[in-house]
């Protein structure tokens, strides 16, 4: 009675590890699409995540829209609206950490961790 007890947790807890791991990996993340510019949609934000659009996507007209440009060397462009409403570039380095987890080096030397939800040539969704 007690090793059909043990036997029954053992195969319980090798199903759960087998479920959270096979939820954990992000199958709809090409790594590759993300080189080249994407324009934030903030229209299509949610409370949680972020959504970027290649500039060939239709979006709807807007004051400003945040333009980001990686690199495949490691490089990154931004677009970012000055207190005078003037579009400011501004460039920094960006790298792949860990899966889905893209790390970004601001121009003012910060840092930002973008953990991405989805990757591919037509949408880019990041959790905010």
């Amino acid at each position: 009675m007690i090793a059909t007890k043990t036997l029954l947790w053992i195969g319980l807890v090798v199903v759960l590890q087998g479920c959270a791991t096979r939820s954990s990996r992000n199958t709809n993340l090409q790594e590759d699409a993300l080189f080249g510019t994407w324009h934030h949609a903030v229209e299509e934000d949610s409370d949680s995540t972020q959504v970027y659009y290649p500039p060939d996507h239709p979006l709807p007209p807007a004051r400003f829209r945040e333009q980001i440009t990686f690199s495949e060397s490691g490089e990154l462009s931004l677009l970012q609206l000055a207190a005078n409403d003037a579009h400011t570039p501004a460039n920094g380095q960006w790298k792949w950490d860990k899966g889905n987890v893209i790390r970004l080096t601001l121009p003012d030397k910060s840092t930002q961790t973008w953990i991405v939800l989805s990757l591919t040539e037509d949408k880019l969704i990041i959790k905010k």
